[in-house]
């Protein structure tokens, strides 16, 4: 008899996910998964939720044990991982490119990180800089956010770039390191009882209905991302208006003015924010006449150009010919040709332009450190504008 180990050759089998086919398969998987030291700590115990975590999974073509590993619960809200939410585009084959960078300044300190992603041949592009951090108070609180600001910058970029261009792979669904700074509702206290005990007073009743619906208040109004324009802004706006000869208070003017500059209506300057203030300025610094405002107040649209006086215009070519030589106009500025320029180029590169708060993401998004220098497109020259033409094409990803 031989000594010798003989070894059976066998073929590899392919892996199996495990696939719960019915609802009474789904429940007892989840009442099994939730007593396991592996599943992350949020689904230990709670089946429910490892049952709708596995849904969100399915419909977004992950396995079980994967959407419990890439799907986390933020504030209540289901969410994804970043580099899960990249997965899922780059398997869609919808992704043609994507690049990522750190924006770094002279001293090689961190300023931001920029994502650009194509599909379709069209390039998108967003950004997120440690100014907009400040903004909404994220480099404050300990965590990632003082400790690693490049990689916080670039998930938060690359956030922004799938949401906006690959909502159909995503389904909506949120991005963890986007959530996770969004500021916790806590769900208020359940409204003291209005006791009705015999001799209470009805003052005492109003001031405990009046407590409970602060406390319900109260944690709406920190979740406000942008804050709101200041009493002083506002009034400062209304000034400015009446200085201009329109009635700020007029409900239909102010709808009509902000969708002409916004592209949406502001129901009311009680949801004015500080952005829409800054907006609403610029807008009026850029109508020098005080009618074409009235106009855009009254109709949301810039005026026609006014048609020739009538007793400029002759009945017979030789009328007037001796007597009267009018010079001719030049039809536009080179400033204004140029700026026709680039909206046409922005229009081939699906950008809008045609309200003032379209051109502002235009330019900000191909050249913030130039409107960040002269302040606003109004300021800019024919030379910026050619500048703005030349990049566009490349920036914005038009072919030829």
């Amino acid at each position: 008899m031989s000594d010798e180990l003989v070894v059976s050759k066998q073929e590899p089998r392919a892996v199996v996910a495990l696939q719960p086919n019915t609802m009474g398969e789904m429940i007892e998987f989840a009442k099994m998964i939730a007593t396991s030291e592996m599943v992350p700590k949020e689904f230990r115990g709670k089946p429910a939720d490892i049952v709708l975590a596995v849904q969100h999974g399915a419909e977004l073509g992950m396995k079980p044990a994967q959407a419990l590993q890439s799907i986390c619960v933020i504030n209540g809200k289901p969410s994804l991982y970043g580099d899960i939410g990249l997965a899922l585009v780059i398997a869609s084959g919808h992704l043609e490119d994507i690049e990522e960078d750190i924006l770094v300044d002279d001293k090689d300190t961190v300023t931001g990180a920029v994502c650009s992603v194509v599909r379709r041949g069209k390039k998108t592009v967003r950004r997120f800089t440690i100014k907009d951090a400040a903004k909404a108070n994220l480099l404050e609180k300990p965590g990632p956010w003082r400790q690693y600001p490049a990689r916080m910058c670039q998930m938060r970029a690359r956030a922004w770039a799938l949401r906006d261009v690959f909502p159909d792979v995503l389904k909506g669904m949120s991005i963890a390191e986007e959530v996770a700074d969004f500021q916790q509702f806590v769900a208020p206290a359940p409204a003291p009882a209005i006791a009705a005990e015999k001799g209470e007073s009805v003052r005492a009743k109003l001031q405990a209905a009046q407590e409970a619906q602060t406390a319900y208040e109260a944690p709406v109004a920190q979740e406000q991302a942008i804050p709101l324009a200041t009493k002083d802004q506002k009034a400062a706006l209304l000034r400015e208006l009446q200085r201009r000869g329109i009635n700020g208070r007029d409900t239909n003017g102010h709808r009509t003015f902000s969708t002409f500059v916004f592209g949406e209506q502001i129901e009311s300057w009680v949801a004015l924010t500080s952005e829409h203030y800054d907006a609403i300025l610029e807008a009026l610094a850029q109508v020098d006449s005080d009618a074409d405002l009235a106009y855009i107040w009254e109709r949301g649209a810039m005026p026609p150009a006014a048609p020739e006086p009538s007793f400029l215009q002759p009945e017979s070519p030789d009328v007037f010919e001796a007597e009267l030589v009018l010079e001719p106009e030049p039809d536009t500025t080179p400033v204004d040709a140029a700026r026709k320029e680039f909206c046409d180029v922005a229009r081939k590169c699906h950008r809008d332009t045609s309200t003032i708060s379209g051109m502002r993401k235009a330019l900000q998004s191909l050249v913030p450190d130039l409107l960040e220098e002269r302040g606003s497109a109004a300021k800019f020259t024919a030379e910026d504008w050619k500048h703005c033409t030349a990049r566009a094409p490349e920036a914005w990803g038009m072919k030829a």
